[in-house]
């Protein structure tokens, strides 16, 4: 976590094997899952993250190669439109 200009940014690594490309804006939809057999119950986190990002005015990024990094950045209260 750290802040940036008027922003506050919170980055996430993990070590698995990343997100192929292409990939990133379907693993931020609900009901998106990497998981064999997704049914109901799956692809709700990193939706929610998004929209409660999003409603903050806020953004949230997912880059990465050998592993993913989730990147947020909202802006600091008071620095809202």
């Amino acid at each position: 976590m750290a802040e940036h200009g008027a922003s506050l940014v919170i980055e996430v690594a993990d070590s698995g094997p990343g997100v192929p490309g292409g990939e990133a804006e379907k693993i931020l939809r609900y009901g998106y899952s990497t998981k064999p057999h997704a049914g109901q119950g799956r692809g709700l986190g990193l939706a929610l993250v998004k929209r409660s990002v999003e409603r903050l005015g806020g953004t949230l990024a997912v880059t990465g190669g050998a592993g993913a990094v989730f990147t947020v950045e909202i802006p600091r209260k008071g620095d809202t439109p």
